[in-house]
């Protein structure tokens, strides 16, 4: 088993576990960090988290969405949805959307 789904298992199962929670908030703290960058740097109308990332938003949502807006530029009044993913295979969907883009772009210029 990957030490992904290691740590997957371990806060779904044990998150009630002090030991457990203070690491898993560690997490949601710098995921929380790294997030607000990307909303400062992009302004997304939301953001999709799957994997590891998905159960930390899951183990703690109001943490997770306090860290974004307090430390975004955008702040609590232009809270960005932070929101879990619900497809299965979720970390192919976009390598497969990169690859398809020129056909969705211009599906006639595609063929030539």
């Amino acid at each position: 088993m990957s030490l992904l789904r290691q740590a997957d298992e371990l806060i779904r199962r044990h998150y009630d576990d002090p030991d457990v929670r203070v690491a898993a908030e560690t997490l949601i703290d710098r995921l929380g960090l790294g997030l607000a960058g990307l909303v400062n740097i992009l302004n997304p109308d939301r953001i999709i988290l799957g994997g590891l990332h998905r159960t930390l938003l899951e183990a703690d949502p109001e943490r997770l969405r306090a860290v974004v807006a307090d430390r975004s530029l955008w702040g609590r009044s232009g809270g960005v949805p932070i929101l879990p993913c619900t497809l299965e295979y979720n970390s192919l969907v976009g390598a497969a959307e990169l690859a398809w883009q020129p056909v969705l772009d211009d599906p006639l210029g595609a063929l030539t």
